[in-house]
């Protein structure tokens, strides 16, 4: 699911099923009945509601320079890593 940049600021969510969809610099802020997104990925334009963002950032590592991916769907290929 392709949600780029998409608008969703005070979007009702309750059915929503956002698991492994592409939210970088999607407007999520003040949507409402939200779960965590697993597997979703995101970056620094993303917008998330004040009291879900630290629970996203908690849940995600970033897979390559300035995108995340939550935790909870597919594992990111650390394969290449730098240690």
């Amino acid at each position: 699911m392709f949600l780029y940049r998409a608008g969703l600021t005070g979007a009702i969510l309750q059915r929503a099923n956002l698991t492994s969809a592409n939210l970088k610099g999607a407007r999520l802020a003040g949507a409402v009945n939200r779960r965590l997104p697993a597997g979703a990925a995101w970056d620094s334009l993303t917008t998330w509601p004040a009291d879900f963002a630290s629970a996203v950032i908690e849940q995600s590592d970033e897979v390559s320079p300035g995108v995340y991916l939550v935790r909870g769907g597919q594992s990111p290929d650390r394969s290449n890593a730098q240690a």
